[in-house]
Order: C-alpha cells, then structure tokens, then sequence
C-alpha cells in the first residue's frame, strides 16, 4: 500500500484481508478506511460491497450492512455469501421475511454452484456446445439470469440453427432485465 497509495485495488485488497480477523473498534474501522479509499480511487470495484456490509454487521450497523450487501448481490448475482450476509443483517434488523428470502437466495446459490461445479467436473476441458447449454439452464433453474445468457449465447454460437436455444436465450434475457 506503501508502494501505490493511489491504486484502489491495493487499497481494497487490504481491507478485504483485514474485515475477518478485526474485531476491536479500531480495526474494523482501519479495514472499512481501507475499503473505502479503495473504492474511491476505483468506483469500480464491485468487489469491495460485500467486505464492508461484512464490516457493518460486525459493527451491528444493521441498516447499512444491508444497503452494501445488496449492491454486492446485485453486482455479483451468483454469489451465494452476500446473500448469506443480508440475511444476518435483516434479523439485526428485525425483517424475519426479508431475512427467510435472503436465506432462500443463499441456499438456491449453494446449490447452484455445488451443481455447476459437478457439471464443470464432468465435462473437463471438453466443453462443447451441449455443456453450455446444461450450464445455462441449470442457471436459469436456480435464477441466475445474467450467467444463463452467457452460457445460452456460447451454446447458440455452437449450435445456431437451434430455435429452442434462442428461444431460451430470449427468455433468460427478458428475466434477466427484470432482475
């Protein structure tokens, strides 16, 4: 950090290794400084939301954990541990619905990701055209629409006189905007 006090990956990358180990008052607020500068020199970094709603809920500043933690989810949709994070924030803040669908979301993601894994393992490095489209609906399956489109439009490109492919890939779109 001493090296390049301006890059905000090295700033975030620090505070990111600090949040889960700090416990003391002061250290949570030395990692959430580092986070922060990060993400001031680079708005960018997505990555960073979900480090500091972690911070805050140490912190049991319940109301702002929650805010960061849903720019976590929506920046990384397929990540089942901001989820699995705004679930604690909303039981701080006494929303027991809110907190069962952010369990929910969590549990779907563990599945999903335990699921792609296995399909990944299965399929080594021969992914061809019919292991995109597995992919991409069992992503549509557990709700991850932005991933779904990905995969559909490899396996369109693999296959592309397949009209039930593009009609699946029109539709993960569509749900994907309504996201």
């Amino acid at each position: 950090a001493a090296l390049a006090p301006g890059d905000g990956a090295v700033q975030a990358a620090i505070g990111s290794v600090l949040v889960p180990d700090a416990e003391t008052p002061e250290e949570l607020e030395a990692a959430r400084t580092f986070l922060q500068n990060g993400l001031r020199l680079r708005p960018d970094l997505d990555a960073v939301y979900l480090p500091l709603g972690e911070c805050s809920l140490k912190e049991k500043r319940w109301a702002e954990a929650a805010g960061e933690l849903k720019r976590a989810q929506a920046r990384a949709p397929d990540d089942p541990e901001a989820p699995f994070a705004l679930a604690q924030a909303y039981r701080g803040l006494g929303d027991a619905k809110h907190a069962a669908e952010a369990t929910r979301r969590h549990q779907q993601l563990e599945s999903y990701v335990t699921e792609r894994t296995s399909l990944l393992l299965r399929a080594g490095l021969t992914a061809d055209g019919e292991t995109h489209l597995k992919l991409a609906r069992l992503a549509a399956s557990h709700g991850v629409y932005g991933t779904a489109v990905t995969e559909y439009q490899i396996a369109l490109a693999q296959t592309p006189d397949d009209p039930q492919i593009a009609q699946e890939l029109t539709e993960a779109r569509r749900r994907a905007v309504g996201q």
